[in-house]
């Protein structure tokens, strides 16, 4: 055996790597051909050489965290609004006795913002079930818009199609009623449409032991005009002066005030979602992406630095490790979002959608950290340095 036959034994010896030849086959470029890419990958996966078991694991932890913590921390926030709403917070009163336009009231709806729109006024006839004799129930008139308003905000009524009055949970309780039945008094039967709750949770006092009876939005003068503003504006409330008449008692100054003032005047919720912790969830994933990235080739510095004295080109190699890696971020990708939309799924979460928007964002920004960390490895790996790797081994 020739001296130069024994040099070659050495040189594998001293670096025994398994270098593809498709991979360098071509030594003026990468000399990388597809299928060889594939096959570099998946071996390296099949094999455990890239550790893509314990990545995946080590990155669906840390996204599932990320993901989780967020849509728990902005479903607080939601819940709080939506309690906030479902109180009357968002409902202002405009009170002008005799004064209101119910028609003005009710074309408030189209403003920005205001969901709903009516007016209502004092009954003096009041509601006499046969039921209870000799006593009278306070009865109001109210616009259709004030029905919309009263059943839809915060609640879920037991309603029915067509004409009839509206009851308050109290009254409903007291006759034993509900939507579709019908009440017999004095003038014959009345048809109960819907039943809608008021319960005593610092609401102003009024509604909850009444009965609605439906009235045109004519131009007969009402007393009060109710809008549900949400999102809250300040802008909405000067419009509510458009509603006066300019009649009734000139003594009796028109006054603007909250339904429920018991959780403040405005909902503190830019605020809340803004100063949240998890504000910083996203470009944490980036920066553990980043790192994980990095990591997953520095630990294989040594192999890498060998694989290249043995002739795989720094371009080929790079394309592999993107490749290796991006098979455990996506599958981690997978596992965390497909955790969001269980948990997002579930009965009592306030908008879904927008919480998986959230998780998505963290996803979106993580893989690409995550191949960015894997470039900045590999542009850190240096075949001159394999000795020092040697030496520095564990």
């Amino acid at each position: 055996m020739s001296p130069h036959s024994n040099h070659s034994e050495r040189s594998e010896q001293e670096h025994p790597v398994k270098t593809n030849a498709s991979i360098t086959a071509n030594p003026r470029g990468s000399g990388l051909r597809p299928g060889a890419l594939i096959g570099e990958i998946l071996r390296d996966i099949r094999t455990g050489t890239s550790r893509a078991l314990l990545f995946t694991l080590l990155c669906a932890t840390l996204l599932i965290g990320l993901c989780l913590a967020e849509i728990s921390t902005v479903s607080r926030v939601l819940n709080d609004a939506d309690s906030y709403r479902r109180s009357g917070a968002s409902i202002l009163m405009f009170q002008a006795p005799g004064q209101i336009d119910a028609t003005r009231c009710e074309a408030l709806s189209a403003l920005p913002n205001v969901n709903q729109a009516g007016a209502v006024r004092e009954n003096p006839a009041g509601v006499n079930p046969a039921a209870l004799p000799g006593h009278s129930i306070p009865q109001r008139d109210a616009s259709e818009g004030f029905i919309r308003l009263i059943t839809e905000t915060g609640s879920a009524p037991t309603a029915v199609p067509g004409a009839g009055v509206i009851l308050s949970d109290q009254v409903a309780e007291a006759l034993g009623r509900a939507g579709g039945d019908t009440i017999v008094t004095g003038v014959g039967e009345i048809s109960v449409r819907a039943v809608f709750p008021y319960p005593d949770d610092g609401r102003k006092p009024g509604l909850g032991y009444t009965v609605l009876s439906p009235v045109p939005a004519d131009r007969q003068a009402f007393d009060e005009c109710w809008i549900e503003v949400w999102p809250q504006t300040e802008a909405v409330a000067t419009q509510l002066r458009s509603t006066l008449l300019g009649e009734g008692d000139s003594q009796a100054r028109p006054q603007l005030s909250q339904l429920n003032s018991r959780l403040g005047q405005t909902f503190p919720g830019a605020d809340a979602f803004g100063g949240r912790l998890t504000t910083v969830a996203a470009p944490a994933g980036a920066l553990a992406g980043l790192v994980i990235g990095f990591v997953m080739v520095r630990i294989r510095r040594l192999e890498l630095a060998s694989a290249r004295h043995s002739g795989v080109s720094p371009g080929a190699q790079t394309l592999i490790l993107l490749g290796e890696a991006l098979v455990p971020a996506a599958v981690a990708v997978l596992i965390a979002l497909t955790a969001t939309l269980v948990l997002t799924g579930l009965s009592g979460i306030p908008d879904p959608a927008a919480l998986r928007g959230l998780a998505i964002r963290i996803c979106l920004v993580f893989v690409p950290a995550v191949l960015l960390g894997v470039i900045a490895g590999a542009f850190t790996t240096r075949e001159k340095q394999l000795f020092r790797y040697f030496k520095s081994r564990a």
